[in-house]
């Protein structure tokens, strides 16, 4: 229920995750949610099976671990932009 929570928020108002102060704690809270989702895929699941399947298992890590660095950016802000460019000028 938390991630369809997340993906409606996410797909009908982003704008409000980024653009006052409450919405980067949030995103800061998600990213705590996809971290530990990460903690419990690398502890928690039997290594037989994540060996047996470890094409999914290398998928979904890579998916949770996207998630968390999506989240990341979007909570720090724009001052944390690793790239700033703006589309009229080009890039740089």
């Amino acid at each position: 229920m938390l991630i369809m929570a997340l993906a409606v928020l996410c797909l009908g108002w982003p704008e409000l995750l980024l653009s006052d102060g409450m919405g980067r704690v949030v995103c800061l809270f998600f990213v705590l949610f996809w971290a530990s989702r990460v903690v419990v895929q690398l502890t928690y699941y039997d290594k037989e099976m994540r060996a047996a399947e470890w094409g999914w298992d290398l998928f979904f890590l890579g998916v949770f671990m996207s998630l968390m660095i999506i989240f990341t950016i979007g909570g720090l802000g724009e001052n944390y932009w690793i790239l700033d460019y703006n589309l009229q000028d080009g890039f740089w």
